[in-house]
């Protein structure tokens, strides 16, 4: 994943707040994402040449709920991204 994402990338999300310069942290907090989801359901994307836009359903170990994703491309690669989501609903359904 790490070659998807440039080398400063500016992440934003419910429980880590605005992170500029966070392309580790982020890859850190993903894989504990990627660990605990048991699924996930694209309900919409769209795409353009400087971003992407994608809401999905992620089934976590206490049930469903709703992310949306918001990204800009700088050369072919993430270089901002905004994560919504109900921070709390997410640790109570077992995220970390």
């Amino acid at each position: 994943m790490r070659e998807l994402l440039t080398d400063h990338l500016d992440f934003t999300g419910p429980l880590a707040g605005r992170r500029p310069d966070s392309t580790d942290g982020f890859l850190r907090g993903v894989a504990g994402f990627i660990d605990t989801v048991l699924a996930i359901d694209i309900i919409q994307d769209v795409h353009d040449a400087h971003g992407s836009a994608v809401l999905y359903t992620a089934t976590m170990p206490g049930g469903p709920m709703v992310f949306a994703e918001f990204f800009t491309v700088d050369d072919d690669r993430i270089g901002t991204l905004r994560l919504h989501y109900n921070g709390p609903e997410y640790l109570a359904k077992g995220g970390r």
